[in-house]
């Protein structure tokens, strides 16, 4: 198996970021640049242990700490001009999307669920109709 990409989307340090592999990779950079972030994303969408149990991902793990936050309702004003005590919650998502390739059998019945064609020259999931060859793959969590 080989990571060709990485996606991840408000986790931790990263509000966004798309990180692609050519080949072999190292990671360098200061302190806080978000190495150990990309490598625990990493670990979260393929790790075998880590997306198991109640506690997978806290409130920690989300872009800033912003698990929700309100927003006003549609009509912030209520009929005398004053502001509505409703308001709607808004739950942001952690996204990470790995792209593969070189997948043996093993591997491909793993992920199995998770798949879906990729198109890694565009960085960007495969339509349907373009599905001609399978040579790379999202996991997607």
């Amino acid at each position: 198996m080989e990571i060709l990409g990485v996606s991840i989307e408000n986790f931790r340090g990263i509000k966004a970021a798309n990180i692609r592999f050519h080949g072999h990779a190292l990671l360098v950079g200061s302190n806080n640049a978000g190495k150990t972030t990309i490598l625990e994303a990493l670990d979260l969408a393929l790790g075998p242990d880590r997306n198991q149990g109640p506690n997978t991902i806290d409130e920690h793990d989300f872009f800033r700490g912003n698990y929700y936050e309100y927003r006003p309702a549609q009509n912030d004003l209520d009929q005398e001009g004053g502001e509505r005590k409703d308001r709607d919650a808004i739950y942001p998502e952690i996204k990470i999307i790995v792209v593969l390739g070189n997948l043996n059998e093993d591997e491909f019945a793993r992920f199995r669920k998770h798949l879906e064609p990729w198109d890694h020259e565009r960085f960007c999931p495969l339509h349907p109709d373009d599905v001609r060859s399978l040579n790379s793959v999202a996991v997607s969590l």
